[in-house]
């Protein structure tokens, strides 16, 4: 993960159960935040393993450091949100791997219409005001020459 970029939060976040523990909500912004945006391969132990978008190659002992807890509790957590659908957990060749169930929906470009959409509006917007300058410079520069040749 290279630290750049930014992740969506919906609204609706605030009525989801993580919403009421601190902990846990914030452990669940760390996993949006380092599962990957776009498919890439990760070598572990000799191994090149697929991680696609949505997805992190992690062993739970990194989590448990990161998050400075028991690898106990990382894996309580990871099966709690398992178990409501949040998160898959898979292991594979001595990691782990999470996939975020429903990337796309939270993360992906279900919003890419609508920003589009915003911009043409906007682009539209500017054109319509550049034309308005565009005229009033023109019937400016008209009266401009009409008063220069009537006086």
């Amino acid at each position: 993960m290279d630290g750049n970029g930014w992740i969506k939060l919906h609204r609706q976040l605030k009525d989801h159960w993580l919403w009421k523990s601190e902990k846990r909500l914030k452990w669940w912004i760390d996993v949006l935040l380092t599962v990957n945006h776009s498919d890439t391969k990760v070598m572990v132990n000799g191994h090149l393993i697929e991680c696609q978008k949505g997805q992190s190659i992690r062993s739970l002992s990194t989590w448990a450091k990161d998050w400075n807890v028991s690898k106990k509790a990382v894996r309580d957590y990871f099966k709690l949100l398992e178990r409501d659908s949040i998160i898959s957990l898979e292991s594979v060749h001595f990691t782990t791997r999470i996939t975020v169930c429903k990337y796309e929906d939270y993360q992906g470009q279900v919003n890419a219409k609508y920003t589009e959409r915003k911009r043409e509006v906007t682009q539209t917007r500017m054109i319509r005001i550049i034309r308005i300058i565009y005229l009033s410079f023109l019937m400016f520069l008209g009266k401009l020459f009409r008063a220069t040749n009537e006086g």
